[in-house]
């Protein structure tokens, strides 16, 4: 009894203690406090990248974003509830998916272009437009108060001109210089947009401009050929970029023709080509005429043609460099031979002929040559498939004839050529000379551009993409020439065809 007396004790001081010590009982849940929807979604920090796609930073992983139509979306948004608050939960998505599309447009808007080569293959659908792509990216990424400045032969491609044309809007000053027969629908589109714009400091010396003949040289016969192109910045950083080689801004450039454009972000560069293109827009004889500038490695060296008060040719005074033997290990062949690939549209007349006498010269030395291109004129064939000596140089024609009329559909417009081995008595010497010249008197004559450039890894590819070509499905020995091609023209049309600015597609 004594031991059930203790037991019923304990439990009692227990409850005493119990009741003693705890506090009151918790309130009941309040019926206004916010809904779960109401919380915004988590913002996705954004990487800046100096190249990838537009949907990455340099991890090139694409960035989730929120879309406020979308009910599933996982974790990033909430689950919506009918309760009274539903309102201000919607508005929180609403807000969450507006930061994220504007962090979104900023992410494409820091695109930055690195130093880059670009060859575009009209034969494979994703490498039609990669260079006009490339362009146009640059474009969609230059702010509000920065310059664009861009001279070439011919504008005529919808992508580029909307992206002009939003460009001007927003705020970026465009200057665009073409050649007299340029006369697109397109030009004349941002041309209106430049009277009308609404931001004071884009319209400033905003311009669009065609070259009467050649911009620097009057009554000479020569045109507005050059293709280059600068941006005082392009996305958050890449500052001074330049952009230059084969490509005019038309649709034909994308879809029927191999092309080319190197991008370098070098201060030294932008500054020779802005000065170059302030001298095009004047659009008055400039003297003298035949101008280079060098970086001051003389990595890069930019010759602005015309060219014809000068008493050399500078294409053929290149080839004279050159020495077929005795090229470092590591360059040229395996035979310690000098190396020279070249990759040209237009190869004619005198001008033309001189050139390839020396090329055919260094193949009799035993220079190991490979040449692609798309017209030649017939001396230049004369000189180049002579059976003498070595035989024929290697030649083939890049084109594609699908119909057989003898025009062809697809063909070559790159103009460069490589030199790798013994190049001005340096045995490891591996350069690439690019730019938008043909091997005419005609381009001697006109405003060009010709770089040369000592990168040599740039150098390889561009020689080894024409040992590429050589060997494709689309490298022939037929030769065509301008009087096969009026032969195939169709009566009552212009040689070469038309583009609907009036301008020949091929572009000689």
């Amino acid at each position: 009894m004594r031991r059930v007396s203790l037991f019923i004790g304990g439990l009692v001081l227990a409850l005493i203690a119990t009741l003693a010590f705890s506090g009151p009982a918790p309130a009941a849940p309040s019926t206004r406090s916010a809904d779960p929807s109401a919380t915004p979604s988590p913002t996705v920090p954004v990487t800046e990248g100096d190249e990838g796609d537009e949907s990455g930073g340099e991890s090139g992983e694409p960035v989730p974003s929120v879309d406020a139509d979308d009910e599933s979306t996982g974790g990033t948004a909430p689950e919506r509830t009918e309760t009274p608050s539903s309102e201000t939960g919607v508005k929180s998505d609403s807000d969450a998916s507006k930061a994220t599309a504007k962090a979104k447009k900023r992410r494409k808007r820091n695109w930055n272009p690195r130093a880059s080569r670009i060859i575009s293959d009209p034969t494979v659908g994703h490498r039609q437009r990669v260079v006009l792509n490339h362009v146009v990216k640059a474009i969609r990424n230059t702010r509000s108060r920065q310059i664009i400045r861009i001279a070439v032969w011919n504008f005529d491609d919808r992508a580029t001109k909307d992206a002009l044309i939003r460009a001007i809007q927003r705020g970026v000053r465009v200057q665009l210089i073409v050649s007299y027969g340029a006369n697109t629908d397109d030009f004349q589109a941002v041309k209106r947009a430049i009277k009308r714009r609404k931001h004071k400091w884009a319209g400033k010396r905003s311009l669009a401009r065609r070259c009467v003949g050649s911009c620097r040289q009057k009554g000479k016969g020569g045109i507005m050929h050059a293709k280059f192109l600068s941006f005082s910045k392009v996305g958050g950083r890449a500052k001074h970029v330049t952009m230059f080689g084969s490509i005019n801004l038309t649709y034909a450039a994308g879809v029927n023709q191999w092309n080319d454009l190197v991008t370098v972000r070098k201060p030294l560069v932008y500054r020779h080509y802005v000065r170059m293109f302030n001298r095009f827009r004047r659009d008055r004889v400039d003297r003298p005429l035949y101008r280079q500038f060098s970086t001051r490695g003389n990595d890069i060296r930019s010759s602005f043609f015309p060219a014809n008060e000068i008493k050399y040719n500078p294409i053929l005074k290149e080839f004279r460099k050159v020495k077929c033997r005795g090229a470092a290990k590591g360059y040229g062949n395996g035979n310690r031979r000098t190396k020279i690939r070249i990759a040209i549209a237009g190869w004619f007349d005198v001008y033309g002929a001189r050139i390839a006498q020396q090329v055919r010269r260094l193949w009799d030395r035993g220079c190991d040559v490979k040449i692609v291109n798309t017209l030649t004129g017939r001396g230049i064939n004369k000189a180049l498939r002579n059976p003498r000596g070595r035989g024929p140089v290697p030649t083939r024609e890049v084109t594609t004839d699908p119909n057989g009329d003898g025009i062809p559909d697809k063909y070559l417009h790159l103009k460069f050529f490589t030199i790798d081995g013994v190049y001005r008595n340096n045995p490891r010497s591996r350069v690439l000379f690019t730019g938008s010249g043909n091997w005419t008197e005609r381009a001697r004559r006109s405003d060009e551009v010709l770089v040369r450039m000592k990168w040599k890894k740039w150098a390889r590819y561009y020689g080894n993409y024409v040992d590429r070509l050589y060997a494709s499905p689309w490298a022939h020995g037929r030769q065509i020439t301008p009087a096969t091609m009026r032969a195939a023209e169709p009566a009552g049309r212009s040689v070469y065809g038309q583009s609907s600015s009036g301008l020949p597609d091929w572009d000689w």
